[in-house]
């Protein structure tokens, strides 16, 4: 829909981005957060052992996966409102993407991170949705501070000021999901997966 009519809509002030925000973001965080979803229960179920045991250096690779999709966020925001508004004077269009669509992937990545390098989580569900609810949040909040402020025809530093609350929202969500996760479940013994996947091989006659 932002695609196909961006004018009045991404012109309509807060409240117009508003009712966008709730017209697109159910399909949003389904659809960009389903490959990691996906990834995740594809992954965990069939490996031997996890790549990292919990602590410092798994924590840091959330961290540094979280600050990479806010960098990745931001370009691909850019890039779409650049796509959208080749003039670069609408700067409202990267700024709707940053604010309510962005979210969604900022909060799957850290998750999915944590869940493929390190052990299971015991509350992997509810990590997933804190994570993107506190993205979601710190965005929400970061454009209702900015969008009053600049109009939207504004210079790029609006993008700017945008795109420093986008790795905020990433720090945000790795750290809710840090705290939610809950303990670490003890990986399915390898004999069981060598099993599992010898079945999965051998076709059931």
């Amino acid at each position: 829909m932002l695609i196909a009519c961006p004018g009045p809509l991404v012109e309509s002030g807060f409240f117009g981005s508003l009712i966008l925000a709730a017209m697109a973001s159910p399909w949003a965080y389904g659809l960009l957060a389903f490959p990691a979803c996906a990834a995740v229960q594809s992954v965990a179920g069939k490996r031997f052992a996890p790549l990292l045991d919990r602590g410092p250096v798994e924590r840091l690779v959330v961290l540094a996966s979280s600050l990479v999709g806010a960098c990745s966020a931001v370009l691909h925001a850019v890039g779409i409102a650049a796509i959208l508004d080749p003039t670069g004077r609408n700067v409202r269009i990267a700024q709707v993407l940053l604010a309510f669509i962005a979210p969604a992937p900022l909060g799957a990545i850290p998750w999915a991170a944590g869940e493929l390098v390190g052990r299971e989580s015991a509350h992997r569900g509810v990590a997933l949705f804190s994570s993107m609810a506190v993205a979601y949040l710190i965005s929400l909040i970061g454009f209702a501070v900015l969008e009053p402020r600049f109009p939207a025809t504004s210079s790029p530093a609006m993008i700017a000021l945008q795109s420093a609350v986008t790795p905020l929202a990433a720090v945000g969500a790795a750290c809710g999901y840090l705290a939610l996760r809950g303990k670490a479940l003890e990986p399915a013994p390898p004999e069981a997966v060598a099993l599992d996947r010898m079945a999965s091989i051998i076709p059931a006659r």
